[in-house]
This record gives C-alpha cells, sequence and structure tokens, in this order.
C-alpha cells in the first residue's frame, strides 16, 4: 500500500500542479485529491517541494529505463527507434508539468536544465552508438554518427520547442515518433 499510496499523491499532485498550477495548489487539496488525510501526505513527502523533487526523480528513472532497453536491443533500428520513443514519451508526460515546475518552484528551473541536459547528452550517446553500430554493420550508410544523432535529437527537440514558443498541445508522441524515424531513416528525396 505504501508505494502505491506514494505513486498515488505524485500522480494526483501533478495533475493539481499542471491544473492549477504549483503555488495554488495545496497539501490539502492533494489529501483530498488523493482520498487521504493531510498527515499520509506528510509521512511520504515533508513537503510540495518534495513532491517536485519526486516527480523529477520519477522521470530521471524513466530516462534510466529507456537507456537499459536500448542496450538490451541488438537492431539498430530498434535502438534508435526506443530512445527517440522513450524521449518523446517522457516529454509528452511531462511537458506542461515541466512548464509548471520551471516557472513556480524555487530553484528548480537550473535543475530541470540541468537534468534536461544530462538527459540530452546521455540519449546523444545512446543514439550516437546505435548509429555507429549500423554502419559498421552496413545497415546503415557511411555517416558521421554523432551528426546523424543530433540531427535526430534536434527533430525531437525542435518538437519540443515549436510546441512551447507556438503555445499547442504536445502531438500523440507515437505518431510523432513513426513520422520522424520514417523522415529520418527513409530522408524525403524520392527513390
Amino acid at each position: 500500500m505504501t508505494v502505491d499510496t506514494r505513486e498515488k499523491i505524485l500522480q494526483i499532485s501533478a495533475r493539481l500542479f499542471i491544473r492549477q498550477g504549483y503555488t495554488a495548489t495545496s497539501v490539502n487539496q492533494i489529501a483530498k485529491e488523493t482520498g487521504i488525510g493531510k498527515a499520509t501526505v506528510y509521512h511520504h513527502f515533508p513537503d510540495k517541494q518534495a513532491i517536485v523533487q519526486a516527480l523529477l526523480e520519477r522521470s530521471a528513472v524513466r530516462v534510466q529505463q529507456a537507456l537499459a532497453e536500448v542496450k538490451a536491443e541488438a537492431d539498430p533500428h530498434r535502438q534508435i527507434e526506443a530512445i527517440a520513443g522513450a524521449s518523446l514519451r517522457l516529454r509528452s508526460e511531462s511537458f506542461d508539468l515541466f512548464q509548471v515546475i520551471r516557472r513556480e518552484v524555487p530553484g528548480t528551473r537550473e535543475k530541470l536544465h540541468a537534468q534536461l541536459g544530462s538527459v540530452l547528452i546521455l540519449y546523444a550517446a545512446a543514439v550516437t552508438n546505435a548509429i555507429r553500430d549500423g554502419v559498421e554493420q552496413d545497415v546503415f550508410r557511411t555517416v558521421d554518427p554523432a551528426d546523424a544523432a543530433r540531427t535526430l535529437l534536434c527533430m525531437i527537440t525542435g518538437l519540443y520547442v515549436q510546441v512551447y514558443l507556438s503555445g499547442g498541445a504536445f502531438p500523440d508522441p507515437e505518431q510523432a515518433l513513426r513520422s520522424m524515424l520514417d523522415i529520418f531513416f527513409e530522408g524525403i528525396d524520392a527513390h
């Protein structure tokens, strides 16, 4: 029950933070929406900032799980698909929450930017290695693996930036993944 209660607190907190903002969300509201007592929330988290930290840590765990999936996969196409899919799903799931955290939670803007920067470095290394393996296996044509990885990650990051700047909704991550990977693997030239 403890793990379930903690996870439920995180889910409800994220939803409330997105809907009404971090500042406007009280621990009382979190407890009420979760269907537990305020003391139970405080048993799991000393304050709202600890809830935010746990939400950020949960995202970091998802990144590590995605990287483990990539390492377990032998096919370079599947490795790239796994990392791109994980990146798009994480951004889709966390986009609104990260915006609230970045804007409203004291001291987290720099921490969030550092965490996202670290994730990009890890993803770039994973994609670069997959492309290098694919080139060595003659699955991909000869390209600079780091340049090709940067191109794919710029496609993903560009989508994120476009949504952020336009104020639009994040597209379905699976549809965006299929479209990006089709263009990445096949290009746009007629064959």
